[in-house]
């Protein structure tokens, strides 16, 4: 992707003014005070709007960032008064999940009495699967529990018994652990600070514990976005869906790496994550022809994957790390 970079002017530290080819870029001018750092190189030198979007670019590390709010509040306000709709196929989406750590994460002790923590748990389909694979096990004595953004989302946990804290996790903090699992389904690129976030997780992770964290890759959702904007007249005619996601950023597979590794977090792997199963959005048509266009684009994206020696990660990533015992 090339966006048009800009060069910080040289001015004092903290001034806002920045330079695109050697001329004073206005916009950036009028509204570079209240743009972020950008969270993971920690820069302040962001490219002009990509055409057609919010889309700007880090100069320094190739962070996306959707200049669509200028407070954490207003990013919040967003989804805390919205009417989450429970989707058709949530609960599917959820035990998917699931499965995939019981598949996936190796422990010396069976997830009988596990510690788990799902943050921003949506309408607690995730927190639901859990309680539901440990309905029929022997002395079970999981500690299970999200946290929500969401009031309505809260409510309808809390109406099926879950246990959810409503509040950004920015404000209201991260329960007290230990934890032996802490996953943020889809989450972390809403933060307005993903690695002071990352930071507050990694104090409340137990020894052992493990942090997964499913993200969409920004190479490729950042260039599908930026080229449906440069040619929207085009792609409405079409009728085309937008199969692209960039929420408050897009992060790099090498910025999830650096957020948690700035976290205090090890053993990290990047690996193309689990595809949401179905089509949640009803822009795939048919549900068959959605599973089997979901199904080979993650057989290809594994294939490409392992032929890549686990360099390419197209699409989303899945982070898991481990605290060292």
């Amino acid at each position: 992707m090339s966006l048009e970079q800009p060069t910080q002017s040289a001015m004092k530290p903290g001034a806002s003014t920045l330079t695109v080819n050697g001329l004073i870029d206005t916009e950036h001018k009028a509204d570079a005070a209240v743009l972020p750092d950008c969270p993971v190189c920690a820069r302040n030198s962001w490219s002009r709007r990509s055409h057609g979007t919010r889309l700007r670019e880090c100069a320094g590390c190739r962070t996306l960032l959707n200049d669509r709010s200028t407070s954490r509040q207003e990013e919040e306000r967003r989804y805390c008064d919205w009417n989450m709709p429970r989707l058709a196929d949530e609960d599917r989406i959820g035990e998917s999940q699931w499965e995939w750590v019981t598949r996936t994460i190796k422990r010396t002790e069976t997830w009988d009495h596990a510690s788990i923590l799902d943050i921003g748990c949506g309408n607690g389909a995730f927190l639901r699967a859990v309680r539901g694979g440990c309905e029929h096990s022997v002395g079970d004595s999981r500690r299970v529990m999200g946290i929500e953004l969401n009031c309505r989302a809260v409510e309808r946990c809390l109406a099926a018994d879950l246990k959810v804290l409503q509040g950004s996790i920015l404000e209201v903090g991260v329960p007290d652990g230990p934890w032996d699992l802490i996953t943020l389904w889809d989450v972390l690129d809403h933060l307005e600070r993903p690695d002071e976030a990352l930071k507050m997780v990694a104090t409340q992770l137990g020894p052992g514990g493990t942090l997964i964290i499913r993200g969409r890759n920004a190479q490729l959702h950042g260039m599908l976005k930026q080229m449906r904007g440069r040619f929207h007249k085009i792609v409405i005619a079409l009728g085309l869906p937008d199969l692209s996601v960039v929420h408050r950023w897009g992060l790099m597979p090498n910025g999830y790496e650096i957020l948690m590794r700035r976290a205090g977090l090890g053993c990290i792997g990047l690996q193309p994550a689990l595809p949401t199963p179905g089509d949640r959005y009803s822009m795939l048509g048919p549900k068959l022809a959605a599973r089997f266009l979901k199904g080979m684009t993650y057989s290809v994206a594994v294939l490409l994957h392992l032929a890549s020696f686990k360099r390419f990660l197209p699409f989303s990533v899945c982070s898991s790390s481990r605290i060292q015992m």
